[in-house]
């Protein structure tokens, strides 16, 4: 991203970014399926997905268990109270998000997705009940869709759950997030563990 895009006004927040391992692409284990601003076109002969293999298996918890020994390992370094940490990420990243979110739910203050809809379909909303989730999206996201950002959050709330959409009028895919910087963290600052 460009730095004259994103808002440098960080208000004493430390960021970590880490990826897990990524092969070939990173996907952060999340099984949610991304909902597309188009409905994708099927291939006339595509082959079912591999099965996994134990060393993919492998593979993918070390994956997971190294995004959080960053985040330990970061907290641990500038001394950050373990109230006030939090995750958020953009697109793909945000599909590990909505994985990670349930998988370790005790560790975070709140969590946000940009761009980063997903089909809710046996999604376990039981797991999230204190964790505030912000779901950001661009108006003019033309890869995920809009319209299935706002529904996931309204199926947050069905559910008991505190969520909040936030449309960003010029945001696209990429830099939704990047104009809505200074919402993410004033969301952020409202919620302590």
């Amino acid at each position: 991203w460009s730095s004259d895009v994103c808002s440098s006004d960080l208000r004493g927040y430390i960021l970590a970014v880490p990826s897990g391992y990524q092969r070939p692409r990173p996907f952060f284990n999340s099984p949610y399926k991304p909902i597309p601003a188009k409905p994708p076109q099927a291939a006339a002969n595509a082959a079912p997905a591999a099965p996994e293999t134990p060393a993919v298996i492998k593979e993918k918890k070390l994956s997971e268990q190294d995004i959080i020994n960053v985040a330990d390992l970061v907290a641990a370094e500038y001394n950050v109270p373990k109230g006030r940490i939090y995750m958020f990420a953009n697109s793909t990243a945000g599909e590990g998000v909505w994985y990670l979110a349930h998988q370790y739910p005790e560790k975070f203050a709140a969590v946000g997705v940009a761009s980063a809809p997903i089909s809710m379909d046996g999604y376990p909303f039981e797991k999230l009940k204190n964790v505030p989730f912000l779901v950001v999206h661009g108006e003019k996201d033309d890869t995920n869709s809009f319209a299935a950002a706002e529904k996931d959050v309204q199926v947050l709330k069905q559910h008991g759950l505190e969520a909040q959409f936030l449309p960003v009028k010029e945001g696209t895919h990429l830099e939704a997030w990047c104009l809505a910087l200074p919402q993410i963290l004033d969301f952020f600052d409202k919620h302590h563990k």
